[in-house]
Order: structure tokens, then sequence, then C-alpha cells
């Protein structure tokens, strides 16, 4: 039985809240956590990814720990592949930007809201974010992978696209591969970041960094920019953009002055994620 408390605890506004640790990530087998950056309205893309890139991720992984000895007795369902790989959708609030204070939800956010509450009864691999769908919040929803990730006990972390498929050997590969110690950022091109106007952050600063389809990050990078570093990361706006890519070059800079006792490498691999035309448009 349950024992309820109603209490009044000060200052529940942080975005990102600390995941609690499960008995079974705290073995440390855990190689890879796959984070979707997905939006309410985008089920018809989920769904194409839980049946056509879902199925081969699992295949690869459920492979990986066959070759490598690893326990495979540990449960394994829609967010677990085996004991080397695990995945959600990170998807944010229904969104109707037309709203005052005190207002009731709109009947396209409680039929969406209806929704995704089914879909993740269903299927078990939607991780809803505790702020509203918009693009101005991407990085801090790739905060909330890889803070995710890091709690999982992941060895690294694959933010990737509803719209992609990970090429999950090479992940695994360079995920196996990076020491404890190596803040390692991983993606398929790397823009120096003065290509474009828009590449600028708030003040004016240019610095490299991975397309955003996807990009592979370290246990150790992940754990700066989303644990260590987390005041520094969610304030981007004064430094940053909307784009989460552009900040996740920002964070890996910032992250190389702040963290003196990790090594820090940037490289391309491409092909870590791929697009399909085939993808379903959503209406």
């Amino acid at each position: 039985e349950l024992v309820f408390v109603s209490e009044v605890v000060p200052d529940l506004t942080v975005k990102h809240v600390p995941l609690v640790l499960s008995e079974n990530n705290k073995t440390g087998k855990l190689l890879v956590f796959v984070g979707y950056l997905s939006a309410p309205g985008n089920k018809k893309k989920r769904n194409w990814l839980r049946k056509t890139c879902f199925p081969k991720i699992q295949s690869a992984c459920l492979e990986f720990d066959t070759t490598t000895k690893a326990d495979n007795n540990a449960e394994s369902n829609a967010l677990r592949w085996g004991t080397a790989c695990q995945g959600r959708f990170f998807i944010g609030q229904p969104n109707d930007p037309q709203k005052e204070l005190g207002a009731l939800a709109t009947d396209a956010e409680i039929s969406l809201a209806q929704s995704l509450q089914a879909e993740s009864d269903q299927f078990g691999d939607i991780q809803m974010i505790p702020f509203r769908e918009a693009y101005i919040e991407l990085p801090d929803k790739t905060i909330s992978i890889l803070r995710h990730g890091v709690y999982s006990g992941a060895e690294a972390v694959l933010k990737i696209d509803d719209d992609q498929c990970p090429d999950i050997e090479k992940v695994l590969g360079v995920a196996r591969s990076t020491p404890h110690n190596v803040a390692r950022y991983v993606g398929g091109y790397h823009w120096k970041g003065t290509e474009y106007e828009s590449m600028k952050g708030a003040d004016g600063s240019i610095d490299p960094y991975m397309s955003g389809p996807g990009y592979l990050v370290s246990k150790a990078l992940a754990k700066a920019v989303s644990v260590d570093d987390i005041n520094h990361s969610i304030l981007h706006m004064s430094y940053g953009s909307s784009s989460e890519d552009v900040d996740m070059g920002k964070w890996f800079a910032y992250a190389k002055q702040t963290h003196p006792e990790l090594v820090f490498v940037s490289e391309v691999a491409h092909g870590l994620t791929v697009a399909h035309e085939e993808h379903p448009k959503e209406n």
C-alpha cells in the first residue's frame, strides 16, 4: 500500500528534474541511449520508425550483446533493445500559443494530449517534457535527452531527429571505443560556424558544430553539458540561438574551458544517421 502526502515544496519550476537511477541501470551495461526529437503531432513518423527502423536497431543491438558476451537476461521491451541500447521519443506538451493566464486547453490540445497518452500507454517509448512544444525549445529538449542518457547509465547518447534512422552498428562501434575520460562529439557533417550569418550566437560568438539530424555525445560530454554545467546550458539565450545543433557546439566549447580533466575530441562519422525519402509526412 502507498502512503499519500500533500505538502508545499519550494521552487518546482525547473524544467530539468534529475532522474532516479533504476537498479537495472546501475550495472553500467547500457552502451547507447537513443533520444529522438519528436513533436506531439508526429505520430505517423513515430509509427514509421517503430515499424521500419526500430527492428533493425533491436537486431543489431541483440547481436552486439551476443558478440560482446553481454548479460542478455535483462528484460527487453519497447524501450530496451537488448542490454546495449535504449531509446525514447522526447516530446513537448501540445501547444496553442494563443493562451491567457488561467485559460483552459483548446480542443486541439486536449485531443493531442489524449492521443499521446494512449500512444504512450501502448508503446512505452515516449518521454514527455514538462514544457510546451515549440521550435525555440529545441535546445532545452536536447538538454533533456542528454540528461536522461546520463542518468540511464549509458556510455553514449545519440540525439536524432524523427525523420532519421541511425546506422546503429556504427553508433555502437563509436560508443564502445570511447574511454570514460573523453568528451567525444561525433556527427555526420562538421560546420565551421562561419558559413552563414545565422550560425552566430546572440553575443556574436562563432563555434564549430555538428549537423543537426543526428550526433553522438559521450557520457563524459553529456554529463558536462547537462549536469555539471546545467545552468549555463539552460541559459543559452545569452550566447546561443534556437538551433540546438549550433548550441551543442557552444556547449562543447564551454565544456573545454570548464573541464580540464577531460580529453575533448570532435570528429566526423559519415552516415551516422540516414534520412529516408519514404518517411511519411504529417498532415
